[in-house]
């Protein structure tokens, strides 16, 4: 199946135990919701809506794909919580859906950070993991957007 056809289709990979990882699509696709009975959804978009408020708890993390210094600072401030909850999630076993708009940066970025906490691994063996498993994430490997924000948040925990 083609990349495009599995996005169309609302395709996510389960990066590791309990974490998908997608795009806009997938968070608005009912069947990949009941299929890994996601309960629990990171967007990490400021606009993407919430597509199943009953049933599922959100997590809004408003950062634009912009590349300013507003948005590298926002995602780095949220790194902290989303690894905390990621943690808490995936350690009582409950799939969680991590999304942005094309499934590249932002919310790569949070499971690449996640991965590192979990696993004890750097940063790029993080991003060799998720190109691995997504190729298309960081745009197809060609640039990391959030590298800093990520940075920012290992070093900061010596990571």
């Amino acid at each position: 199946m083609s990349l495009l056809l599995k996005k169309m289709l609302g395709f996510a990979p389960e990066i590791t135990k309990c974490v998908f990882l997608g795009d806009m699509y997938t968070a608005k696709n009912k069947a990949f919701f009941e299929l890994h009975d996601i309960k629990t959804v990171i967007n990490a978009t400021p606009d993407v809506p919430n597509y199943f408020e009953n049933d599922v708890k959100y997590i809004r993390v408003p950062v634009h794909d912009s590349m300013k210094e507003k948005d590298l600072e926002l995602m780095a401030k949220c790194l902290p919580d989303l690894v905390k909850f990621l943690k808490h999630e995936t350690d009582k076993n409950e799939p969680v859906l991590i999304h942005c708009v094309a499934g590249r940066q932002r919310s790569a970025i949070i499971v690449a950070v996640f991965l590192c906490t979990k696993f004890n691994i750097s940063l790029n063996d993080a991003y060799k993991l998720l190109l691995s498993i997504k190729p298309d994430v960081f745009n197809y490997g060609n640039n990391m957007n959030f590298y800093l924000s990520a940075k920012y948040f290992l070093d900061d925990n010596h990571l």
